[in-house]
């Protein structure tokens, strides 16, 4: 069967399909973890599987076109995803802790044990989370929701309703409301970036470095001239009040620059 006519019904009949795959096989790896069938170690590793089957299946299903990312080699677009996706970092931090003042109390506990299950413990940790969390799960959210979703989308709605639909399905897949409230926005400027450059490879990377920095900023120990600016975006009990002024209006800078300079330098092809 192959979606001739993807309109947004069809995008949220297949968006539920991802979400349903991914929970039914994160039960079983976690059965089989509950179960000492599995180790720790190897749990962090199959978790990569929650992703990858689900869009596998998806696109045996639909006969999906692949969109091929087109890799650039220049280094200085590397750099400038790297600063962006710094900034991102520390600013989807902000909103996740301003978050706490306005959600439910009941969602804090769910909060915690997310964080504690997904921040590395060992270095073996690290680098299981850096391949799972920091490499499979950008390559494979990009090339679904952007890659299939957005790409498909927008052939028979406009731009903007688009990547609004997009970013919120995105967003939703978080499963929780404090990841909500950061992934809808970043949803929409991957998205942007995506339709401006029509190059998948460019989301994929700053998604790759911005799952990746959070996963080593955990895990760290940072110099001391570096942590009252950077303790407050890994500390779990950190509150709004903590975060540096500098560091937020420096990332919102960067952010409105990469919003003009990234489709700038790197145009889509026809």
């Amino acid at each position: 069967m192959k979606f001739k006519n993807f309109r947004y019904p069809k995008a949220i009949l297949v968006f539920i399909l991802f979400v349903f795959g991914n929970l039914v096989i994160s039960f079983v790896i976690q059965l089989l973890f509950a179960l000492e069938i599995i180790s720790y170690h190897d749990l962090k590793l199959f978790l990569s599987l929650t992703f990858v089957l689900p869009i596998l299946l998806i696109h045996w299903l639909f006969r999906f076109e692949v969109i091929y990312p087109k890799f650039e080699t220049n280094l200085g677009f590397y750099f400038l995803t790297l600063i962006l996706a710094l900034s991102i970092q520390f600013l989807a931090t902000a909103l996740e802790i301003m978050s706490f003042s306005f959600i439910p109390e009941r969602f804090h506990e769910y909060y915690y044990h997310l964080k504690e299950f997904l921040f590395p413990k060992d270095e073996k940790d690290l680098w299981l989370s850096l391949f799972t969390i920091g490499f499979v799960a950008p390559i494979s959210e990009e090339y679904f929701f952007r890659g299939i979703i957005l790409s498909n989308l927008v052939k028979y709605h406009s731009p903007s309703f688009s990547n609004i639909l997009q970013a919120l399905l995105f967003g939703f897949a978080h499963l929780n409301p404090f990841q909500v409230l950061y992934a809808f926005p970043i949803g929409i400027l991957f998205g942007y970036l995506y339709l401006k450059t029509k190059n998948l490879w460019i989301p994929m990377v700053l998604h790759i470095f911005v799952n990746s920095i959070s996963l080593i900023f955990s895990f760290v120990e940072f110099p001391s001239f570096l942590g009252d600016y950077l303790e407050p975006f890994v500390d779990p009990n950190a509150k709004k009040e903590n975060l540096p002024f500098e560091v937020l209006l420096l990332s919102t800078l960067i952010l409105i620059y990469s919003l003009y300079a990234i489709p700038r330098k790197y145009p889509k092809k026809d």
